[in-house]
């Protein structure tokens, strides 16, 4: 199970990689992290940074040599924009450009992911106290078939 749950979690690090105004988004994704991070830890030029946390994991044996897999991964958007409107709007264009990224791609180009999609998307936090940044979190929830 491991191969498969890193190979979704490369193909999301390739995929929110191409978020740019280029390729027909709203704004520029500065970093894909593929592990979870402190925001102490990011560089505030390369914003918005986004951070993969898998979830937990369920699996649902089809009565034969395949198992369906539900994994749960979370997504940390950190952005920035000087003041809380700028920080909501940058939040909320990192939203429409990844849920945009998924439902144009539900199978990541993954071999045997049947469905990733958006579950939940919870409201922008914003924190002042900190130089105006915020963050957003997008909850996926990815299906896979697995050979036994």
């Amino acid at each position: 199970m491991a191969a498969e749950r890193e190979n979704i979690v490369a193909a999301l690090v390739t995929k929110i990689g191409t978020i740019t105004t280029g390729n027909g988004y709203q704004q520029d994704v500065g970093a894909v992290l593929d592990y979870p991070t402190n925001f102490s830890d990011i560089d505030y030029s390369d914003f918005p940074v986004v951070s993969i946390v898998l979830g937990g994991e369920t699996a649902t044996d089809n009565l034969g040599s395949t198992v369906d897999n539900t994994l749960e991964i979370g997504l940390r958007c950190y952005v920035d924009g000087g003041d809380p409107d700028t920080i909501r709007t940058s939040a909320n264009k990192v939203v429409e450009d990844i849920k945009k990224l998924i439902y144009n791609n539900p199978t990541l180009d993954v071999s045997g992911v049947i469905l990733c999609q958006v579950s939940n998307v919870e409201p922008p936090f914003i924190w002042l106290d900190v130089g105006d940044v915020g963050m957003v979190d997008i909850n996926l929830s990815c299906l896979y078939r697995q050979t036994l």
